[in-house]
């Protein structure tokens, strides 16, 4: 996950969040996180993973679709 987290310093909310060591919320487009997490295909079940994660170290990482679900 480092170089998703690496890619994901870039986004602004993100890098603050991953800075303060405290609880935070993040919330990105599929797209935007497509951009900067690519996988083969663009999908939020492809970053459960990643959001699984980043809840270990407080970030909830809210992904938000053209389809309103949220992961």
């Amino acid at each position: 996950f480092m170089a998703d987290i690496a890619s994901l310093k870039t986004y602004p909310s993100f890098n603050e969040a991953w800075n303060s060591g405290t609880h935070s919320e993040v919330s990105i487009t599929l797209k935007e996180l497509g951009v900067l997490c690519p996988r083969k295909f663009i999908r939020t079940k492809y970053y459960s993973r990643l959001v699984n994660y980043l809840s270990t170290k407080g970030i909830e990482l809210v992904i938000k679709s053209q389809k309103n679900k949220n992961l």
